[in-house]
């Protein structure tokens, strides 16, 4: 289990280096709350969709713009390295749908779009991968007591209040904060960013037990 968050862990800050979106949740410092995360896989693909309220355009220069919420996919091919799709998916009786993105320096195909409000539990979607249409059901990753956001920064803050407190003292920042799924074990990623520098936790899912930190 331990080494399971030190790679996780490591592989984390180096994405962070390069709810349901409500303005009364308890900090405006917030420019990222991924609240859900939602996963589907047969022998072809696996895919993935993170329901996040955030920033629009995103920076890391400890301030915090205009926030919205998005449902983020990602498809990894098992079979073939690139292949064009889509998605038609809906959320409060509103349609959506988008088309799929390939970077370079990933390995999946991801898209976002901007949406009213998140899914619950699982919800449906439509994808079309080179003209043929897969019907999946999108199956969120939270455990029996997996905790809330809210519940998550709160943990940090009152276990690591002298690191954090000393970290953002006289200066401006930004918290970002992620559920993440492995091994079946919930996680979440909780990053505090100023202008020049950030400090990072791992948390169980469950305990809110500190599990790593990083700083930059």
């Amino acid at each position: 289990m331990k080494k399971i968050c030190i790679i996780l862990f490591s592989a984390l800050i180096l994405s962070f280096v390069s709810c349901s979106g409500k303005d009364d949740f308890s900090t405006q410092n917030v420019s990222q709350l991924r609240e859900n995360v939602f996963v589907y896989e047969n022998d072809d693909f696996f895919a993935e969709a993170f329901a996040e309220y955030r920033e629009k355009e995103k920076a890391d220069d400890g301030f915090v713009g205009e926030r919205k919420n998005f449902m983020i996919f990602r498809l990894r091919f098992k079979k073939k390295s690139f292949q064009s799709a889509s998605i038609k998916f809906e959320t409060d009786g509103i349609k959506y749908e988008n088309d799929f993105g390939f970077s370079p320096s990933s390995s999946y195909v991801s898209c976002e779009t901007e949406v009213s409000s998140f899914p619950k539990s699982s919800f449906f979607a439509a994808l079309d991968i080179d003209g043929k249409e897969h019907t999946v059901e999108f199956v969120s990753v939270k455990n029996e007591g997996t905790l809330g956001c809210e519940k998550a920064i709160k943990e940090c803050e009152t276990k690591e209040k002298d690191r954090i407190s000393e970290f953002i003292k006289d200066k401006s920042y930004e918290i970002r904060v992620r559920l993440i799924e492995n091994g079946g074990f919930n996680f979440y990623f909780v990053g505090y960013i100023t202008e020049n520098s950030s400090v990072s936790f791992l948390l169980d899912g469950i305990t809110g037990e500190v599990l790593a930190v990083k700083e930059n």
